[in-house]
């Protein structure tokens, strides 16, 4: 039986499939790896919720029997999916410059940084029936993006 050369530190392989499954087992214990320690740490950090772009992951920790947090924990995560996925280099820029330029933020948590600024944002226009005061304080140039770009999130 001929021996194939497989890209896996040099190994030697005996089929190609070896070889395939032995990328495909190496890279599923990565990804289980990666998972593993994103929900180590975001419990740790008492977090309700996480998103990874890297992964292109979501985990929600529903730590409150609120309908109403809840859901807006699942939309803030998902604000941080429509973020970086939904929304073009530009548009990022663009939120990222008026997220710096504004005195007002919709909670505490979204003066952390622009995407979370974003992802709150997001989540409680999502919610809006839930957290009306909220959009009403907040600051008129991101609630014009969100309603400018709402289309573009929704594909």
């Amino acid at each position: 039986m001929k021996d194939y050369e497989c890209y896996i530190k040099n190994c030697k392989c005996q089929s190609p499939k070896t070889a395939r499954i032995k990328t495909i087992c190496r890279v599923s214990l990565f990804v289980i790896l990666a998972i593993l320690i994103f929900v180590i740490l975001n419990l740790y950090n008492n977090s309700n919720g996480a998103y990874s772009k890297e992964l292109n992951f979501m985990l929600l920790f529903p730590k409150d029997n609120t309908a109403s947090v809840n859901m807006t924990v699942a939309a803030h995560e998902i604000g941080h999916y429509v973020f970086f996925t939904k929304l073009s280099q530009s548009q990022r820029d663009e939120f990222i410059n008026i997220s710096r330029n504004s005195k007002t933020y919709i909670t505490a948590y979204a003066r952390t940084n622009e995407q979370e600024d974003f992802a709150e944002m997001f989540a409680y226009s999502t919610f809006c029936e839930f957290h009306p005061e909220y959009l009403e304080a907040q600051d008129t140039n991101k609630r014009e993006f969100l309603i400018k770009y709402s289309e573009e999130m929704s594909k």
